[in-house]
């Protein structure tokens, strides 16, 4: 075998060493792809379930608020002090994403209102039966 033929195979073996390296950087890369494909499903599940957790803590955090809030407006609506409820509910609509806050008595009359144009109003005229109607007590997005 001369040179020529030598020099041949020395080619032929570097060409098929190449498409083994190509074979092997395409599965690596294939690899990586479907590992950074897991990885990123598998954030958006954390992201969905802290999401859930987070959500149900601040609905169990409302509902504490609404009972606190709630025994407090009893203790006042039993020595039939208006004004501290006037002032808890003032206090109340300077949080973040409260709008009014109203109370309404068993009986539907509108009581105190942060929505000082709304005190002469009816509650009938105001609230759908089943929000007059309700209960415990509730937090309504009205718009």
């Amino acid at each position: 075998m001369g040179i020529a033929g030598f020099s041949g195979h020395i080619a032929a073996g570097v060409h098929l060493k190449q498409i083994a390296v190509n074979q092997a950087e395409s599965r690596l890369e294939k690899g990586q792809a479907q590992i950074a494909q897991q990885l990123e499903e598998k954030s958006k599940e954390l992201v969905t379930k802290a999401r859930e957790y987070a959500d149900s803590q601040y609905k169990k955090e409302e509902e504490r608020f609404g009972q606190v809030l709630a025994w407090a407006v009893r203790g006042e609506l039993i020595r039939n002090n208006l004004d501290q409820i006037d002032q808890y509910l003032t206090e109340l609509v300077k949080t973040r994403d409260t709008e009014r806050v109203v109370l309404i008595s068993d009986e539907g009359k509108l009581l105190v209102s942060t929505d000082k144009k709304l005190e002469s109003e009816e509650a009938a005229s105001l609230y759908p039966q089943d929000v007059r109607l309700a209960a415990v007590t509730s937090l309504s997005n009205r718009t």
